[in-house]
């Protein structure tokens, strides 16, 4: 049965060619190969120059920054080397997450939304469970988002309760995935 799935991401490239976000692009295309509808909610960027419509894949940006300075969201520029969040990102974070929030709520119920899929537990599964809570929810980690939950202690208590509400949850690694059951994911829900 084709499901219609609604991806929540922080980062997906914003143009043919860009280096952010490439492993998001066949993940979602490879998704729309099965015959599935799939819908992704990324944070707009003033670099993006893409189509509505991709390789099967629908791509829903979101604008959520009053200032250029704070267009700081996902797309490799909220954290430095990976292992900590820039100032910016600490103002930007409620105004994108309050955003994508709306952007997922809308497109799952518009498009009459079967599962949602957040990438990053925190944020994207983060918006996701609350854009679709009647939804199946599947959360993919990518490491940033373990990195931060271990460290910062709301974080942690978001992916603690993200954890809990998913039915099934993918993690790039062994040690990730290790990682991830230690901040509360359930192992029997869990794949690598």
């Amino acid at each position: 049965m084709p499901h219609v799935v609604v991806m929540v991401t922080t980062s997906y490239p914003r143009f043919p060619g860009d280096s952010v976000g490439t492993f998001m692009e066949p993940i979602a295309a490879s998704v729309a190969a099965r015959g599935h509808e799939v819908h992704i909610v990324a944070p707009w960027h003033p670099l993006v120059t893409r189509g509505r419509e991709e390789h099967g894949v629908f791509v829903h940006f979101f604008k959520y920054a009053p200032l250029r300075a704070l267009n700081v969201f996902g797309e490799a520029a909220g954290m430095r080397a990976d292992v900590r969040l820039r100032g910016a990102a600490w103002i930007a974070a409620p105004l994108a997450m309050t955003a994508g929030w709306f952007k997922a709520m809308r497109v799952a119920g518009k498009r009459r939304a079967t599962i949602m899929h957040g990438h990053w537990v925190v944020p994207g599964g983060a918006i996701a469970a609350a854009a679709g809570p009647r939804l199946p929810l599947v959360v993919s980690l990518h490491g940033s988002d373990v990195f931060v939950a271990e460290r910062v202690a709301p974080a942690r208590a978001v992916a603690r309760r993200v954890f809990q509400r998913a039915g099934f949850v993918t993690a790039c690694s062994a040690d990730l995935s290790g990682r991830a059951v230690a901040l509360g994911a359930a192992p029997d829900r869990l794949e690598v």
